[in-house]
């Protein structure tokens, strides 16, 4: 891990934890928009791999979102002096492959923050 930069001194990580059904429509929404057969989809069948990043699907309000309408920092990211961030990897345990309509409970942090500098700035 890097050390964080000096403008993150003062925040806290946090833990963002939310629970969420699989819903039906939202499976088959992702199925169509990659062309792929719906059957996959039914009720009750595992659900692809990485597919609860659509079918949980975060949707703030406009007065939640920062200028880069990404959602505003303080809790999950740290309150940033920049106008844009960007997310450089993850990490994904998968404890139980979930079911279209099972509910499910998701955790997400931060483990590390860097500044980053390139032809347009920091």
């Amino acid at each position: 891990m890097s050390s964080p930069p000096e403008w993150v001194s003062g925040w806290t990580p946090t833990i963002e934890v939310r629970s969420g059904c699989i819903e039906p429509s939202a499976a088959s929404g992702l199925a169509a928009l990659l062309d792929v057969d719906e059957s996959i989809v039914a009720p009750g069948s595992l659900l692809p791999t990485l597919w609860h990043w659509a079918c949980l699907a975060r949707w703030p309000s406009m007065l939640g979102t920062g200028s880069d309408g990404h959602p505003q920092t303080g809790d999950l990211m740290p309150p940033t002096l920049y106008p844009r961030r960007m997310w450089l990897g993850a990490s994904v345990e998968i404890v139980d492959t979930p079911t279209v309509g099972m509910p499910v409970t998701t955790e997400t942090s931060v483990t590390d923050i860097a500044e980053k500098s390139g032809s347009t700035g920091t």
